[in-house]
């Protein structure tokens, strides 16, 4: 993933459960928020998105917060209540 930001590129993780995604795509936006923060200080806020199921939301907050206590990014949850019942 390093070397995807490095080059501007995007990407998708695609492997088998439990090897640790979430952390490093977490690592990745914490890293890039904050090297972007030091360069652009006036520049008005930074935002990442993540876009997951439903099902997955909260327990990427919660890894968020579990990792990065004293983390950088404000964490926002929007649901689509249609997807939800």
């Amino acid at each position: 993933m390093g070397f995807l930001v490095k080059y501007m590129l995007s990407g998708a993780l695609c492997d088998d459960m439990g090897l640790g995604k979430t952390l490093q795509t977490l690592t990745v936006v914490e890293n890039e928020y904050l090297k972007q923060s030091h360069k652009q200080k006036n520049e008005g806020p930074q935002v990442s998105l993540v876009i997951c199921p439903t099902t997955l939301i909260e327990h990427w907050v919660y890894e968020y917060k579990k990792y990065f206590p004293q983390g950088s990014l404000q964490c926002i949850t929007i649901y689509d209540k249609a997807s939800l019942t």
